[in-house]
């Protein structure tokens, strides 16, 4: 038997087959046998296995390989197929990401490569904004989304407290930009819970008080006194100067008026102010050149007055028969019997004292 035969039935697979030299077939001489024996085996064996040498290569198939040449087509197909796809399929498109010199804002692009888009973007280009300590500068937005140089804004000032409302300072400094209310850039006020105390402030009162900030209290002080009420604060200047004109100046002076009396409620008061005094004051009521008559800031008080009385503009309280002056530039007076009512004085020419309004 050949040896193909006896591997097939074994399940071997030789790619190259068995080869076996003639001489060896009848296994008893090593290849040398005889004449009749050979004859006999020919005979018995058909012709066409004998065509090749004994000695050839004999390729036996293997035994899982395909039942037929149609699986292999199949196999061969499907690899072609498998093959030609994934060479030939479309990829993904992407853009290829080349670094730019910086990170242009505002355009929804990673120009600079690094993953991100419009990063450290700070405004929309050619905006301006406001800029500086204070916010009161300016600053436009350049092309790249960066703010620009900030133009024109100042800084934070030094402040102090001016509780008493007199223009003066003092305590701790403050850094702000905006003084706000109740501050003032100077720190010069010697007492600052009297708003009639004060460098500068024209007059010393006989009030217990360094009023002109001069380190030294009362000295050389004149005789008023500074009186605070809930119709308003006031100053009974108990001295006299040579008319009515002189006592408006010096109220003006302290950056005070002559005063007005608003109502009857402020009438009432400022006469339990005067009445202690048991003398005349100087009222700020003053007659024009006809017979009209005014407040010292200018503000009407009466129309009209005669012997007879009158024409009230706003509030007035003459006493019965006042004004009585048939004279013009006469000024109004509180007397001192007169229980809070007015009288008039021609040509304003007494040396009364006189009440100062602090506004």
């Amino acid at each position: 038997m050949r040896c193909w035969w006896l591997l097939a039935l074994l399940g071997c697979a030789v790619p190259l087959g068995c080869a076996v030299p003639r001489g060896a077939l009848d296994g008893t001489d090593g290849g040398v046998g005889d004449a009749s024996t050979d004859a006999q085996r020919d005979a018995e064996l058909p012709d066409a296995d004998f065509d090749a040498p004994f000695d050839a290569p004999i390729d036996v198939p293997l035994l899982d390989a395909p039942d037929d040449a149609a699986e292999d087509a199949t196999t061969d197909a499907g690899d072609d197929a498998g093959t030609d796809a994934g060479t030939d399929a479309p990829v993904d498109a992407f853009d290829a990401c080349v670094p730019g010199p910086s990170e242009i804002c505002i355009n929804g692009d990673d120009d600079d490569c690094d993953g991100a888009i419009d990063e450290d973007c700070e405004c929309m280009p050619g905006t301006m904004s406001a800029c500086g300590p204070c916010g009161d500068g300016t600053q436009t937005c350049t092309p790249e989304g960066r703010n620009g140089t900030c133009m024109g804004g100042t800084s934070p000032s030094t402040w102090y407290a001016d509780a008493d409302g007199d223009g003066f300072g003092a305590g701790a400094a403050m850094m702000d930009c905006d003084p706000a209310m109740g501050r003032v850039s100077n720190a010069d006020d010697c007492d600052d819970a009297c708003a009639h105390c004060r460098p500068g402030f024209p007059l010393e009162l006989c009030d217990g008080l360094d009023n002109d900030c001069n380190a030294m209290i009362d000295d050389d002080c004149d005789d008023c006194a500074y009186e605070s009420t809930a119709t308003g604060d006031y100053v009974i200047c108990d001295f006299t100067l040579p008319n009515w004109s002189a006592a408006r100046d010096y109220c003006r002076a302290a950056g005070w008026e002559m005063l007005i009396i608003d109502d009857a409620t402020e009438n009432a008061t400022v006469w339990a102010l005067l009445d202690p005094y048991d003398r005349d004051f100087w009222a700020g009521g003053v007659e024009g050149s006809g017979n009209d008559w005014f407040w010292a800031d200018g503000s009407a008080l009466a129309t009209n007055c005669t012997s007879g009385g009158c024409t009230c503009v706003g509030y007035c309280n003459w006493r019965s028969g006042e004004p009585n002056s048939a004279f013009a530039n006469d000024c109004a007076r509180f007397p001192a019997d007169g229980a809070g009512q007015w009288a008039d004085s021609d040509w304003c020419n007494d040396d009364y004292p006189f009440v100062c309004e602090v506004p």
